[in-house]
């Protein structure tokens, strides 16, 4: 008795994979559109990384850490705790902001958890395309 030939799985609209209607080649033009492929689903994923507060207003994206860019690097811990604090004190529970040690500054970002998804509109329209109270960024 002859068993079945082997399957093989087709790629479905979410997954990773996509289908190729050409072999593989190591020709640079081949190499060079794999990458330039590679590149544009790299850009469509990052929209997953985006704030989108008509998603967590309707508790669609229940997502609580945030990372906080462009903190000027003289800011210290003491600092930017003060100035989450003047909005936002007891609504983390978290806070992390990286130090350069050997320049003895912050590294230009931090990471903060909220307790409650329904804070990050407000931290978004506070830090998002604002201004920092000392120094520039």
């Amino acid at each position: 008795m002859q068993s079945p030939p082997p399957t093989i799985p087709t790629p479905t609209s979410s997954s990773p994979i996509t289908p190729s209607s050409s072999s593989p080649s190591s020709s640079p033009s081949s190499s060079s559109r794999a990458r330039k492929h590679a590149r544009r689903r790299e850009e469509l994923d990052l929209s997953r990384f985006e704030i989108n507060i008509p998603r967590i207003l309707s508790g669609e994206d229940v997502r609580t850490t945030v990372m906080i860019k462009n903190i000027p690097n003289k800011y210290d811990q003491t600092m930017l705790m003060g100035t989450m604090n003047q909005k936002f004190a007891r609504s983390y529970d978290f806070f992390y902001l990286p130090i350069d040690f050997k320049n003895k500054c912050n590294v230009g970002y931090s990471f903060v958890n909220f307790i409650h998804p329904s804070i990050l509109p407000e931290v978004f329209q506070e830090f998002n395309d604002s201004t920092w109270s000392h120094f520039n960024s």
